[in-house]
């Protein structure tokens, strides 16, 4: 990086930050940057908390918005790829930084200060089972047993999971539901930019908020939460929780499951409980009974696609990875396409193929799927959600 960009950055994060910034020249051509003689970016994740990150969550792209983060690993190839000096270096500072503070939190962006979890997009992992600290909580093992215990636990959570992404990936490459989706929020942009969307599709506890950040004292607040929570079922959704964020429904089978996920569960399929004094019946005698269970046609027309890839007469369900990565691939476009249009001129195959190596697929494959995203959903589809005042694009 040559002076002038040094101190271009330098400029840009002694405004963003307010502090004094220091700039001492190396031996060699390169310049690097300190703040308060600290490297800018070098954050302990240990200390990394908000109050760190005050100043940049009151950046107007951020303050009382949704905004989506790339993962650290994304930016940087973009940044490596594309050439740092094409980007506007305020925006550097705030991607590196917002971007290294959600890959701790495995969060996907920001509402109002508050991190965006989303599992499906992005997952933080617990870390490994310690036999130590388990036999602290009484249990009888050891690390041999705990490891084999994580790794079964681990497998079969992570069959839902894929699935999960894959249909929230074929929901976000669906003209209805995205048309829908886009209705309701245009609908009720005000008390979106209110409240948010979190508190919709769970039971919210009387008397557990103050009065201010009550959503029920909101004289709006029934009907809104009514018709995004018949949105909800009608998708087989969770939450959304955020804007082109949806989170699937998923099985159930820990023996008890919260209250609040009971209407969503009934209205899209059923509950089921299977006592255990009663014998399991054979696997296709029962697949079948949950089948015939759940099966509502008239109410189900919407989901035809995705209900004839997760069919049982389909075993292979090969388009359920390929819904998977486009999950990813239209969120992080969209997110590169509406910050950083101007960097990104003239570059979009060096783009594809960044997108390649952090999708691990071949070029080849993302421009397939990007000619898929324009098919299914409209040349314009880059644009979707634009200039809405609560974002995220």
């Amino acid at each position: 990086m040559d002076d002038q960009r040094a101190r271009e950055l330098a400029q840009a994060t002694a405004e963003a930050m307010g502090g004094e910034v220091k700039i001492s020249p190396p031996s060699g051509a390169e310049c690097k940057i300190h703040l308060l003689g600290q490297k800018v970016l070098a954050f302990d994740p240990q200390t990394n908390h908000r109050l760190h990150l005050k100043s940049h969550l009151n950046h107007p792209l951020v303050r009382e918005r949704y905004f989506f983060v790339f993962p650290l690993s994304l930016w940087n190839q973009l940044c490596g790829a594309i050439g740092v000096e094409r980007f506007d270096p305020q925006l550097v500072i705030l991607e590196n930084v917002l971007a290294e503070s959600c890959d701790q939190a495995g969060a996907a962006g920001f509402w109002k200060s508050e991190w965006i979890l989303c599992d499906v997009l992005r997952r933080s992992s617990p870390g490994p089972l310690n036999a130590a600290d388990a036999r602290a909580q009484g249990w009888k093992t050891n690390q041999k047993q705990l490891n084999e215990l994580s790794r079964v636990t681990d497998g079969r959570l992570d069959r839902f999971a894929k699935i999960a992404r894959g249909y929230a990936g074929w929901l976000l490459t669906n003209r209805q539901f995205l048309d829908e989706h886009d209705q309701l929020l245009e609908r009720w942009a005000d008390m979106i930019q209110r409240w948010g969307l979190k508190y919709l599709g769970i039971l919210l506890p009387t008397g557990m908020l103050l009065p201010q950040q009550d959503p029920t004292t909101d004289s709006k607040w029934a009907e809104y939460k009514a018709e995004f929570e018949s949105f909800l079922v009608r998708w087989r959704l969770q939450s959304l929780t955020a804007p082109y964020l949806p989170i699937p429904l998923r099985p159930l089978l820990g023996g008890e499951f919260p209250a609040s996920v009971l209407p969503q569960v009934n209205r899209a399929g059923g509950t089921f409980a299977l006592p255990d004094t009663f014998p399991v019946g054979s696997r296709d005698g029962l697949q079948d009974m949950l089948t015939e269970a759940i099966q509502r046609p008239k109410e189900s027309e919407h989901l035809d696609e995705w209900l004839q890839i997760v069919s049982r007469d389909n075993p292979a369900r090969k388009p359920i990875a390929q819904f998977e990565r486009l999950l990813q691939l239209q969120h992080y476009w969209r997110i590169v396409h509406h910050r950083h249009a101007n960097a990104i001129w003239r570059k979009l195959k060096d783009v594809k193929e960044v997108f390649a190596r952090f999708l691990e697929a071949k070029p080849e494959t993302i421009h397939r799927d990007l000619l898929l995203l324009t098919k299914r959903l409209g040349k314009g589809w880059v644009d979707r959600g634009a200039g809405s005042p609560f974002g995220p694009f």
